[in-house]
C-alpha cells in the first residue's frame, strides 16, 4: 500500500433512524459521513442540519453499495442548497442532484430550521405546530409514532419516540448529573 492508501475502515450495515443532528452556522462537519468502505447502511426519517458543512458526506470507496437513504430532511446553514458532499472529489451537490445521481432520498426534502423546530437557537428541537417534519417519515407501519400516526422526522418521531422529555438539549445535560 502507498503512503496515503489504507484499508477501508467504514461502518457496515448501520441503521440510522429518527435522529436530529444539528450544527450551528460556522460549526461542525457533516451531519452524517459515510466513507472509507461504509456499506449496507440505512439512513431514514432523520433531520440533518449541517453548519459549516452539509447534511451528508460520502466517498467513492463503495459507500453507495447497499445504501438506502429516504424520508430525511436536509439543511445547510452555511452552504445554502448544497447539502451533500462527495469527499473524494470535493464536489458539493444539491438534494435534487443527489436524488438524480444516486437514486437516493426520493421522498426527502429541504427546510430551514425556523420552519421545523420550536426554538432551535435555544436548542429546543421539538417540532413546532405545522412543521413540515410532522407525519413526513416513512409511511410503513413499522415506523409509526407510538400513537399509531405516521412517523414524524427526527428524534421526537418513530416507534421509539421518547415519552415525556426535557424541552432542551441542555436539560439532558442536567439529567446526566455532575
Amino acid at each position: 500500500m502507498g503512503r496515503w492508501q489504507r484499508p477501508p475502515w467504514g461502518c457496515k450495515n448501520n441503521r440510522i433512524y429518527n435522529n436530529t443532528i444539528y450544527f450551528r452556522s460556522g460549526e461542525g462537519r457533516w451531519a452524517i459521513s459515510l466513507k472509507e468502505g461504509s456499506t449496507g447502511c440505512v439512513v431514514r426519517n432523520n433531520i440533518l442540519c449541517g453548519g459549516a458543512r452539509g447534511g451528508f458526506e460520502f466517498d467513492d470507496t463503495g459507500t453507495l453499495a447497499g445504501l438506502q437513504m429516504d424520508y430525511n430532511l436536509f439543511y445547510s446553514a452555511d452552504l445554502g442548497s448544497l447539502v451533500v458532499a462527495r469527499e473524494d472529489t470535493n464536489e458539493w451537490i444539491t438534494l435534487s442532484q443527489w436524488q438524480a445521481v444516486a437514486g437516493q432520498d426520493a421522498h426527502s426534502f429541504g427546510a430551514a430550521p425556523a420552519a421545523v423546530f420550536v426554538n432551535y437557537p435555544a436548542a429546543d428541537f421539538h417540532l413546532k405546530a405545522g412543521s413540515p417534519a410532522i407525519d413526513a417519515g416513512d409511511p410503513a407501519p413499522a415506523y409509526n409514532d407510538p400513537d399509531g400516526t405516521r412517523n414524524d422526522l427526527g428524534a421526537y418521531g418513530g416507534p421509539a419516540a421518547p415519552g415525556p422529555v426535557p424541552k432542551k438539549v441542555t436539560d439532558w445535560l442536567l439529567l446526566l448529573g455532575d
